[in-house]
């Protein structure tokens, strides 16, 4: 029936197209055909104008009550008919005027009409449509309440949408999009009240500026409610400036008409390449699978592109769907916003739910892994508590798991196999500790175990297991055929030989200072040859920090305490640094780039940098006389030489040496 009425009222009645526009001020009229934007027309300031034409009735008019109409025009119009103020009783909240006017008592004399407004903005430069001559009395026409009830019910759903996202919010501040979005809604609610003519009998000549800035202002927060619902990351400057370049720009109506014209201008293509970039970003989010961006993407094409139509319509000044608004359309929009809405707020819950069950089921698995661990703890203290029977035998199994091959050595704690893993033949080294009363001796057992579990490095050899078996503990670590550096000593004098092992050995020793680790034992028995790969071992003596602290902060309080005591001086003394004679509160990385640069003058000289250890004379009150210089006198030997520097902090760090010989 409203669509029936429309197009009736459409085709109704007779159009008035020739006008003279006059201005106040302005001493030339000009004559205009209407549909015409005055907007180019007018004066960019604010001034009173108005429309001057005749009407002269037709015979089948003669006689009778006509209605003259305008439709779409959202501001005040007052209509003078041969001098007499006609009043407006059509619905002017939703931009239609009606004026009634009687029959004229000449029939043959022409009427003079003034159609008198004022512009204070571009939306009072904006007639729309041409004014129509009707034949008898008419109310209110189909278009005018279907614009009406539309208008109250976008508003009422945009006000819901809006206030659901307010409620999520403050019950839900990490997610900022549902505040976003209630400040757009709080915007598009202000644009809703003025379709219906709400905002400029309380504003007067501010409503364009707010009807500007916050059309603006609702396209700045839907950017950013894309962007913080859909984790697409910091919003696009372009778009956040201009939006929010036009904001401001609005607020100078009062002040410019003329800058508020430029504004009303641009506009338009701002906001076209900008409903580009929002379907885009959502459409690529929907064609990967994510359902709401599709139907967000769906809904905001919909409000797109009404508003770009009616845009349109106010810079063409016409009204080709007869006055009709398509702001019901919209409403697609803000139930897609809804839907969204519910549909990611649903989803956290679903996950915080699945989040709790499965850190119940993870508090229900520590628990188990507790009980276990304590069993398998008690149990290996009472294997451990057995004395052991005897040596290690040849084809002994060792924990069900590896099956004793031959004897490689011993090291400075225990005696090292090796052995075959049962599953898949691979052969390990096997290394077990020399006894078991001695707790300073288990501890520093598995203080190996521990560091060298830590440490992933080429350069550096890893633990793959540990483990008591009849009162032993073992650790099984990677079999390196070739044998120590020890074993290379033959080789001690070529400098291009040394060069490339030194490299490898500062890059291992590099990654161990990384991670707050300390050797304190570094010397050529300690460095395995794979291949030609040298990898840093034996981490019996090796210091560990506490988490948050730093190497250069490392004390015998992280290696903990009674592990090691303050007097204690371990390890070969020709490598230890003459530091480390007041104890190993000495003990830091830079110790180790002091055994670094004996093994590196020996490795390069085929001889040691000093007739007696270095350590050993600081305790006995010696001075430390300085080695003989290095031959050839290259980078490589002046590096190795400041690694033997008696004062620890102007020595290289490894990072520093393993840059240099890389």
């Amino acid at each position: 029936m409203i669509l029936a009425g429309w197009l009736a009222g459409c085709a109704d009645g007779r159009e008035l197209t020739e006008w003279t526009l006059r201005v106040d001020g302005e001493p030339a009229a000009v004559d205009v055909t209407l549909p015409s934007n005055l907007l180019w027309r007018l004066p960019m300031r604010e001034t009173d104008y108005q429309l001057v034409g005749e009407y002269t009735p037709t015979a089948e008019e003669r006689g009778k009550t006509l209605t003259l109409v305008i439709e779409c025009f959202h501001a005040p119009v007052e209509l003078r008919v041969d001098g007499v103020v006609v009043p407006d009783d059509g619905d002017t909240y939703v931009g239609e005027h009606r004026w009634t006017i009687g029959p004229p008592t000449t029939y043959a004399a022409r009427s003079n009409l003034v159609l008198s407004a004022r512009r204070v903005g571009d939306i009072q430069a904006s007639l729309h449509g041409v004014p129509r001559l009707l034949i008898g009395l008419r109310g209110r026409s189909a278009v005018v309440t279907f614009n009406r009830y539309a208008d109250i019910v976008v508003l009422l759903l945009s006000a819901f949408v809006g206030f659901l996202c307010a409620c999520l919010y403050l019950f839900d501040r990490e997610h900022k999009e549902y505040g976003v979005y209630a400040i757009g809604s709080a915007c598009s609610v202000v644009l809703y009240f003025w379709l219906l003519g709400l905002v400029a009998p309380v504003f007067g000549s501010l409503t364009p500026a707010i009807i500007a800035s916050t059309f603006n202002a609702a396209n700045l927060c839907v950017l950013y409610f894309v962007h913080l619902a859909f984790q697409l990351g910091r919003p696009p400057r372009v778009w956040v400036w201009s939006w929010s370049a036009l904001v401001a720009l609005s607020f100078t109506a009062p002040l410019s008409v003329a800058l508020a014209t430029l504004g009303f201008l641009l506009i338009l293509p701002v906001y076209v390449a900008f409903e580009l970039y929002i379907v885009r970003a959502l459409a690529r989010l929907w064609m990967r699978g994510d359902r709401n961006a599709g139907a967000l993407a769906f809904g905001y094409l919909i409000l797109s592109t009404t508003s770009t139509f009616e845009f349109v319509e106010a810079l063409a000044s016409t009204n080709w769907l007869g006055g009709l608004h398509l702001q019901i359309l919209q409403s697609i929009f803000l139930l897609s916003i809804a839907i969204v809405v519910s549909r990611q707020h649903l989803a956290r819950r679903r996950d915080v739910e699945l989040t709790s069950a499965r850190l119940r089921r993870a508090t229900e698995e520590l628990q188990h892994q507790v009980a276990e661990r304590s069993r398998e703890l008690a149990d290996a203290l009472s294997k451990l508590s057995a004395r052991p029977t005897g040596p290690i035998e040849l084809g002994w199994i060792v924990d069900r798991r590896y099956r004793v091959v031959r004897r490689i050595g011993s090291g400075g704690m225990g005696t090292i196999h090796e052995v075959e893993r049962l599953d898949d033949g691979e052969r390990f080294a096997l290394k077990t500790m020399r006894g078991h009363d001695d707790s300073q001796m288990l501890a520093r057992f598995a203080r190996e175990a521990q560091i060298a579990a830590e440490l992933r490095h080429p350069n550096v050899v890893p633990v793959v297991d540990v483990g008591v078996e009849e009162g032993r503990l073992f650790l099984v670590m990677p079999l390196v055929e070739g044998g120590s550096l020890e074993r290379e000593r033959g080789r001690f004098g070529d400098a291009a030989w040394a060069r490339g092992r030194l490299a490898q050995i500062a890059t291992g020793l590099a990654a161990m200072h990384a991670r707050g680790i300390v050797h304190r034992d570094l010397k050529p028995g300690n460095i395995l040859i794979d291949g030609e790969i040298a990898r840093i071992s034996d981490f019996g003596l090796a210091l560990l920090r506490a988490d948050g602290d730093t190497p250069q902060t490392l004390t015998a309080t992280h290696a903990g305490g009674a592990l090691t005591h303050a007097g204690d001086l371990l390890g070969t003394p020709a490598y230890i640094a003459p530091e480390l004679a007041g104890g190993i509160r000495e003990a830091l990385p830079s110790s180790d780039i002091f055994a670094f640069g004996v093994l590196g003058y020996e490795m390069i000289a085929g001889r040691p940098p000093f007739a007696t250890a270095p350590v050993l004379d600081r305790l006995a009150g010696r001075d430390i006389p300085p080695p003989p210089p290095l031959e050839p006198r290259d980078a490589l030997a002046a590096l190795i030489e400041r690694c033997l520097d008696l004062a620890p902090d102007r020595r290289p760090t490894a990072a520093e040496l393993a840059s240099a010989l890389g």
